[in-house]
């Protein structure tokens, strides 16, 4: 709708406008004066006869009553006669007179608006020779494209488009829009009042041209960042940020979609198993910005400094569904290696505190003695002990009391493959078995049956009187 009305301003501004002077007015009937037209053009002010001379004086009222067929030439003589060759009607003057058939004049002198004429230096094309402007001749059967309304306006009531129904039903924009302009505007208004609704007319176009520009302007979104804190921002340059953002956005941002980015798709070796994550919503009839978009989430979005930002932000745009984002993914840390250490043979003995595993039954010679001899029954695949290996637990109870013996292999303690079963090596005879460690870890720890621990190499030893 604002296209169609600065369409038809612009088209009435065009225009030359012509005042009629009141019925009052007295003079001949036409002033002629050479002013800055082409070579011998003349300006001319028509006015009309006072009092209105017979309709039989001036080609009749046959198209209106009370009003001359003829129209009196006004304003530029080039103009009126290139618009003569366009339009039947509407390029000059139009007065009342007195009708033949009432004796009455007119209902009074009309302001007209006309058709505009053509370009100076156009001249009209005669019939069947192609349109200069698109190759076009009356009647042919080629069609064209519609012309954009704020372009070209297309006036129903011409003969090239007759249009019905807002549409054009012949000639080479058949099918096309039209539109319905009335070719004279009636008011009774002098010469300054004629010069006042061009200054209005004037300035209507131009605030319409404004609100057009306005509404071509990409829309600005709201940017939202995952955090303020500038601690929670990641070490990423604000620049290089940028320029992934354009390559994500020289692709097909017709549509919904989204991409992986890294550092090697912009030639960079720079952020190395860095993870860059864009997408975008071009929402419904949104006149968006892609890169401006991204651009306005890594300026808001920076952190202490541009070497730095934010690992998330969104913006969008919220009468139109319009939406960006992206997502950094920082690679995790490599975790330090731990100390290693080596350590063979026996070690000394930690024993528990007394009350590490609280209350428990009384522990027995002869009943751990027993227990413990389950160690050296063990499989060889779960005997073996290395690095990483899982532990070998053996849980036995004794009326209300609870044996727990375990064999592992000591945290980044580096050595050798063990057999847990015969740390000492040599003859497999129960003294020279797991059995003894284990046994000794309750005899020797006088801490009321609490147990304790011993590393033999990298493998280590525990009893408690309790399965936690």
């Amino acid at each position: 709708m604002v296209q169609l009305k600065h369409s038809l301003l612009a088209l009435a501004l065009a225009c030359q406008l012509v005042w009629a002077i009141p019925k009052d007015s007295t003079g001949p009937g036409s002033i002629i004066e050479q002013r800055g037209g082409g070579f011998n053009d003349q300006y001319v002010f028509a006015t009309c006869p006072n009092p209105p001379e017979k309709c039989s004086t001036c080609g009749g009222d046959s198209k209106k009553k009370g009003f001359c067929d003829n129209e009196k030439g006004r304003g530029w003589m080039s103009d009126y006669y290139r618009c003569k060759q366009w339009h039947k009607e509407g390029c000059g003057l139009t007065c009342e007179c007195v009708s033949e058939e009432t004796g009455k004049p007119g209902s009074g002198l009309p302001l007209i608006i006309p058709f505009p004429p053509p370009p100076v230096g156009f001249i009209a094309p005669p019939a069947a020779v192609p349109n200069p402007k698109n190759g076009h001749y009356k009647d042919c059967k080629c069609k064209a494209e519609c012309p954009k309304p704020e372009k070209e306006v297309l006036v129903c009531g011409d003969d090239t488009c007759k249009g019905k129904n807002n549409k054009c039903t012949t000639g080479t924009n058949e099918g096309c829009e039209c539109y319905e302009l009335t070719s004279e505007i009636y008011t009774l208004g002098t010469k300054s009042e004629v010069e006042s609704f061009e200054k209005v007319l004037t300035k209507l176009v131009d605030s319409m041209k404004k609100q057009d520009e306005e509404a071509e302007k990409p829309k600005d979104p709201e940017v939202k960042c995952s955090s303020t804190d500038y601690s929670k921002a990641v070490s990423v340059d604000v620049s290089f940020m940028s320029k992934l953002a354009d390559k994500f956005c020289s692709g097909d941002t017709s549509k919904k979609r989204s991409q992986d980015l890294t550092a090697k798709d912009v030639s960079s070796s720079a952020y190395e198993n860095y993870k860059f994550h864009f997408e975008l919503d071009p929402g419904k009839n949104c006149k968006t910005d892609c890169k401006a978009a991204f651009k306005s989430m890594t300026g808001k979005c920076q952190g202490y400094d541009s070497h730095s930002i934010q690992p998330e932000a969104s913006a969008k745009v919220d009468d139109c569904g319009a939406s960006f984002s992206y997502k950094i993914t920082v690679p995790d840390k490599p975790k330090p290696k731990p100390d290693t250490f080596t350590q063979h043979g026996l070690q000394e003995r930690k024993c528990h505190t007394a009350d590490q595993f609280g209350s428990h039954g009384d522990v027995r010679g002869s009943e751990i003695s027993m227990a413990a001899t389950g160690c050296a029954g063990i499989s060889d695949d779960k005997a073996k002990l290395k690095a990483g290996s899982d532990p070998i637990e053996l849980k036995s109870t004794y009326g209300s009391t609870q044996f727990k013996f375990t064999m592992s292999w000591i945290e980044n303690c580096e050595g050798d493959e063990q057999d847990a079963r015969y740390p000492f090596g040599g003859a497999h005879n129960l003294g020279n078995t797991c059995w003894q460690l284990l046994l000794d870890d309750w005899q020797k720890c006088n801490n009321g049956g609490a147990g304790g621990s011993i590393d033999y190499s990298c493998v280590r030893y525990d009893f408690r009187p309790s399965f936690d």
